[in-house]
């Protein structure tokens, strides 16, 4: 295990990071660092952001995974070298997540959801169910 490694561990055992955390930032950094095929301490900020650049077009990754490796490379550069990050173009990029709007079904699709449903008791409690808005893991809680 290499030293940086090792006070990259460290520094998050001391945060209370979770076990599986600390092992998603160190694989995220030596990922990067791979793809450099050099340490990751060595680094510029430019290369970090055109590592982003390059999870989103080249591997297609989503924007959680790539604000993960965002995460894991700050943290490295703000907490483990000690760098000060705060000015804008050191700081790597935190990808914005779109958010997905739920699929909502119209009256006639509800009304033949409901049609199916052969057993009058199990057709009312699929409709108690829609009616009051309950998800899935709260219905089953019922």
């Amino acid at each position: 295990m290499t030293e940086l490694r090792q006070r990259m561990l460290d520094a998050m055992l001391v945060r209370g990071l979770s076990e599986r955390t600390q092992e998603c930032y160190v694989e995220a950094v030596a990922r990067m660092a791979r793809h450099y095929h050099r340490s990751p301490d060595l680094l510029s900020p430019a290369q970090v952001e055109a590592y982003m650049l390059h999870l989103v077009k080249d591997r297609k990754l989503s924007y959680s995974s790539v604000n993960h490796a965002a995460s894991a490379s700050r943290f490295l550069f703000e907490k483990v070298l000690g760098r000060p990050t705060e000015v804008r173009h050191l700081r790597p990029p935190m990808a914005k997540v779109p958010q997905k709007q739920p699929e909502l079904l119209s009256r006639q699709e509800i009304s033949r959801l409901f049609d199916v449903c052969p057993h009058p008791g199990h057709r009312m409690l699929l409709q108690t169910l829609y009616a009051s808005g309950l998800r899935i893991s709260e219905a089953c809680q019922l």
